[in-house]
């Protein structure tokens, strides 16, 4: 049986390469993004416990969404591939029947042929991987520093490559075996298996509740824009659950109309298409959607700048803060304002720092006056909405703790407090992604600071710019030896967004790639498949007449109607959804500049993924029209 598998493989080793490009891409891939995941590990992060969630990387949580993801639609891509590869060769798997082979150990000869061409797919992979760490290096060596680049094992990468190599194999596998299972539409075509249909008003409930879950998916990143991922599948999820069962029902409904009958030359081969590639279709529509909501929402985080109005924020103990304070002033020019402060903990909510009414006075020359339980709250910039302000003159807030931060450890703290808001207003106090200041009233602020026994001192510091780098190892040196419990400092958090961000945009890069050549793939593999169908098609009509200029205009129509149906949905449903997206999280704000860059970085990504698709679409209809203009052979 191995020697039938291994010649039946040299006959068809072309075919295994055009068709296994995708999975030799993937591996490829999935090596730089795993290099690039270990690069993430020589970024330092923020130690802080009090603001752990704000520091959080977030490129960490989505490398590990993105490259069991990219697996996952390698393993689809590849295993349209193979049906599509197989439908070529039904013909010798019948012959095979016919010598005496059984239906058993067909499926094992077929599936040591994808096996060995998967290994060395996986070989050549690694090898274009190697190739593509090599230009990351030197990119991270320029944009970063050499010292990073070195830092990077190569041993780790090496070991999930490989864990990565075999889970992609076996789900190659285990996907082929279901292709050529009785149940699926390619066993009907190798062992003769009736194909059932769905009930044509179970498919119109069906295209409801489609429609339904696509619009659950709006509703939800317009009331949340955190909720965007979980959009994103309810998109997918209803996309799926409308073109596979929901659109049987029309589309018959639509050969049956007076409309298509009448224009049936015209409409007959575009209806036989859409039933014949209505996978092909909506695998191209679903990879558009996940390309631009992913490119816009981790670009987006690139262009803006952290808020940070001050060089260092640092908590400690009145000793050591004031120590610190000294050394700064002294030695660094620096200006500081120092205080005692209480975590303002909202239950189920944010912590903000808490000042007493006569130090905010005092620190910030104010003049401000608050009557018993009453506060005024200043929100930082980022993230805070006009709309958050409306009407809370008099509102008032329950289940308050003041003491330590409910960030750091819920227990002990009381939330009993319960205030009135006197005034608020937006304005970047402090920030490094703190939630704002809250001004309280002296006598709440002395007991809650004797009951909870939480004596720290807030102290920001500005320096002038030719010692912001001095002065931020003498703070980093003070947090390293214990005498500060917390400190923030500007230009450290500048260096590590810096580094998340070189390292953000190759992701994007990778993906968008890997995402377009799957894309194209399995539309160029449609096209091949298409191609003798084409050719017989224009035989007849060149007999019956048709000329070649009219035959390369009809040509050219009817591939480009059939391919930019799928393009025209990927560009107005993302569209959409990055719009909704932007007016959600800018809903109420003043950020007229940021809504700008994020609507002008929206429209780029359409129309770059627009650009190249149409490129492709020219390019694929250039190379098809070349075999069928033989037809009419010479051009005279």
């Amino acid at each position: 049986m191995f020697k039938v598998v291994w010649k039946s493989f040299k006959y068809n080793r072309k075919n295994f390469l055009s068709f296994f490009m995708s999975e030799i891409l993937s591996v490829a891939v999935i090596f730089m993004l795993i290099y690039i995941q270990e690069a993430l590990s020589q970024v330092p992060g923020i130690k802080t416990e009090a603001l752990q969630f704000a520091y959080q990387s977030e490129l960490r949580k989505q490398l590990r969404i993105i490259i069991p993801c990219i697996i996952l639609i390698m393993i689809l891509v590849t295993g349209y591939s193979v049906k599509a590869y197989i439908n070529t060769r039904i013909w010798d798997y019948k012959l095979f029947q016919l010598l005496g082979i059984r239906k058993k150990n067909l499926k094992v000869m077929i599936g040591l042929e994808y096996v060995i061409s998967g290994m060395l797919a996986c070989g050549f992979g690694i090898l274009f991987g190697l190739i593509g760490t090599k230009i990351i290096k030197e990119i991270l060596h320029t944009r970063i520093n050499a010292r990073f680049v070195k830092g990077i094992s190569m041993s780790r990468v090496y070991l999930v490559l490989i864990l990565s190599c075999l889970i992609m194999t076996i789900g190659v596998y285990i996907t082929l075996q279901i292709l050529l299972d009785t149940r699926t539409n390619l066993g009907d075509k190798i062992f003769k298996i009736k194909e059932s249909r769905i009930h044509s008003m179970i498919s119109v409930i069906y295209f409801i509740v489609g429609i339904l879950v696509i619009s659950s998916g709006y509703l939800l990143v317009n009331n949340d824009p955190m909720m965007a991922y979980m959009t994103l599948i309810c998109i997918l999820t209803g996309l799926i659950i409308l073109m596979i069962f929901g659109t049987g029902f029309f589309m018959e409904k639509f050969s049956e109309s007076k409309y298509y009958k009448k224009h049936i030359l015209a409409w007959n081969d575009c209806y036989c298409y859409i039933k014949k590639h209505g996978f092909r279709m909506l695998m191209q529509i679903l990879l558009g959607i996940i390309l631009i909501f992913n490119t816009f929402l981790m670009l987006r985080g690139t262009i803006h700048d952290r808020y940070m109005p001050n060089d260092f924020v640092c908590i400690g103990n009145s000793k050591e803060t004031t120590a610190v304070n000294t050394v700064v002033t002294a030695r660094f020019n620096g200006l500081t304002k120092q205080f005692p402060f209480l975590w303002f903990n909202e239950m189920g909510g944010d912590s903000w720092v808490a000042i007493s009414l006569s130090d905010y006075n005092k620190i910030y020359n104010k003049n401000e006056s608050l009557n018993k339980n009453e506060i005024i709250r200043i929100w930082r910039k980022e993230g805070s909405r006009k709309s958050d302000l409306s009407d809370k003159q008099h509102r008032k807030i329950k289940s308050i703790a003041l003491g330590k931060c409910g960030n750091m450890d819920e227990e002990g703290l009381e939330y009993k407090y319960n205030f009135q808001i006197k005034k608020e207003q937006i304005k970047e106090m402090i920030g490094f992604s703190m939630t704002g200041l809250v001004i309280i009233p002296d006598n709440i602020f002395t007991q809650a600071e004797k009951e909870s026994d939480y004596k720290k001192m807030f102290m920001i510091i500005n320096v002038p710019k030719k010692n912001l780098t001095v002065s931020t190892r003498y703070i980093e040196e003070k947090l390293q030896q214990g005498k500060l419990d917390e400190a923030f400092c500007k230009l450290t958090i500048q260096g590590i967004d810096k580094k998340e961000n070189v390292l953000n945009q190759m992701v994007v890069i990778l993906v968008a790639i890997i995402i377009l050549i799957f894309t194209m793939f399995i539309t160029w593999l449609m096209l091949q498949n298409d191609q003798e169908h084409l050719k017989r098609k224009y035989q007849i009509g060149a007999i019956l007449g048709v000329k070649r200029k009219e035959g390369h205009l009809s040509v050219v129509k009817e591939i480009s109607r059939d391919m930019c149906w799928p393009l025209l949905i990927v560009v107005v449903i993302s569209g959409m959804f990055c719009g909704v997206f932007i007016k959600s999280y800018y809903y109420g704000t003043m950020e007229i500049v940021l809504i700008q860059k994020e609507v002008a970085m929206l429209g780029w990504i359409l129309c770059i993924y627009g650009i190249i698709f149409m490129i492709f679409i020219i390019f694929s209809t250039r190379r098809i029209w070349k075999e069928i203009s033989k037809i009419w052979g010479d051009k005279n």
